[in-house]
C-alpha cells in the first residue's frame, strides 16, 4: 500500500476564489459557506461556468489560485520530510498543477490524474471530496479537509476532519513516529 496523497483543489489551492471573484465582477455575489458538492443549490449553469473558467485558468494563467493556506509551502516541505507523497487530482491539467505546485515550493512525488483516488491503494487520503469518505477502506484513513460542502459528512475511525495542513502535519507524525517511519512504510510497501 502507499502512503500519503495530497488532494490540489480545496485542500493545496483556493480554486474557488478566482470563480467568485469573477461571479462578483459580473454584478452576482456567491457566499462560498453556501456552496455545496456538485453546486446542487445553484443554478445549473454555474456548475458549467465554474468547472469551464477554472480548467481555462489552469491552461492559461495557473498564477491566478492563490494557495488555500498562507503557509502551504513550510507545512508541505516538513509534511514531505516525514513522508513522500504524491498529489492527486480529479482535474486533467497536470501540466499547469506541476507548475503551480512548483511556484508555490510545493514538493511531491508524482501528480496523478484519476477519477478513482481510492483505488490507488493510499494509506492516508487528505481530500475535501465529501465522497471519499463512502469509499475509504477499512485499512485506510480519510483526513477531510474541512469546507462547506462537506460539513454534512460524519466522523469515525477511518474519516477524521482536519482544518489545516498544520493539523495533517501533526496526524502525519502521531501515527508515523519519525524514528519508526522508514520501518513502517518498508513493511506496508
Amino acid at each position: 500500500m502507499n502512503k500519503l496523497a495530497l488532494d490540489v483543489e480545496g485542500v493545496l489551492v483556493h480554486h474557488l476564489k478566482p470563480w467568485i471573484d469573477k461571479k462578483k465582477s459580473e454584478g452576482v455575489e456567491i457566499n462560498i459557506e453556501k456552496i455545496t458538492w456538485g453546486f446542487d443549490n445553484f443554478p445549473k449553469e454555474y456548475l458549467k461556468d465554474f468547472l469551464s473558467y477554472t480548467n481555462e485558468l489552469w491552461e492559461k494563467d495557473w498564477k491566478a489560485f492563490p494557495p488555500l493556506e498562507s503557509n502551504v509551502s513550510d507545512l508541505t516541505r516538513e509534511l514531505f520530510r516525514l513522508t513522500h507523497y504524491d498529489i492527486l487530482t480529479f482535474r486533467n491539467k497536470v501540466p499547469s498543477i506541476k507548475k503551480w505546485l512548483s511556484w508555490n515550493g510545493i514538493p511531491f512525488s508524482r501528480v496523478i490524474y484519476t477519477d478513482d483516488k481510492i483505488s490507488l491503494g493510499y494509506l492516508i487520503y487528505v481530500d475535501d471530496c465529501p465522497l471519499l469518505a463512502e469509499q475509504v477502506k477499512e485499512n485506510q484513513v480519510l483526513l477531510l479537509y474541512d469546507r462547506p460542502w462537506n460539513k454534512h459528512v460524519e466522523t469515525n475511525k477511518r474519516v477524521r476532519r482536519v482544518q489545516s495542513l498544520e493539523e495533517v502535519l501533526e496526524y502525519v507524525k502521531r501515527r508515523f513516529h519519525q524514528d519508526t517511519l522508514t520501518k513502517h512504510l518498508e513493511a506496508i510497501w
